[in-house]
């Protein structure tokens, strides 16, 4: 089992994805701030994040960084409403492994789970 992270200030998006993830048998926790998902992340081993790309007073890029710094090994996706292109290789460097475009479906989130966990 996975301990996944979700944060999502949009409550129909955050009960998407922790349903989705719930039902491929992972263990998901939810915050609705970077800040509180920060005091989490300093406690929880995560496995994944799931993280809105744009967030009150930090970047999804930003945060990547900073979980990257700290548990390297963690998988970060953004999830983003957003249609534009985003520079994979930037996305890379700042320790994000995929991006997740809404409207979120099942086999999408499934998707990314199997290929970057198995």
């Amino acid at each position: 089992m996975f301990e996944v992270l979700v944060i999502e200030e949009n409550v129909a998006t955050r009960d998407i994805l922790k349903n989705a993830l719930s039902r491929l048998g992972c263990h998901v926790t939810v915050s609705d701030f970077a800040e509180k998902a920060m005091e989490l992340l300093e406690k929880i081993r995560f496995d994944v994040i799931f993280a809105d790309l744009c967030m009150r007073n930090i970047s999804a890029r930003s945060l990547a960084r900073w979980v990257r710094q700290r548990v390297p090994e963690t998988k970060f996706f953004i999830v983003t409403g957003w249609k534009g292109e985003l520079d994979q290789r930037m996305l890379q460097l700042d320790g994000i492994h995929a991006v997740l475009h809404k409207p979120l479906i099942f086999s999408k989130i499934r998707d990314k789970i199997i290929e970057h966990l198995g």
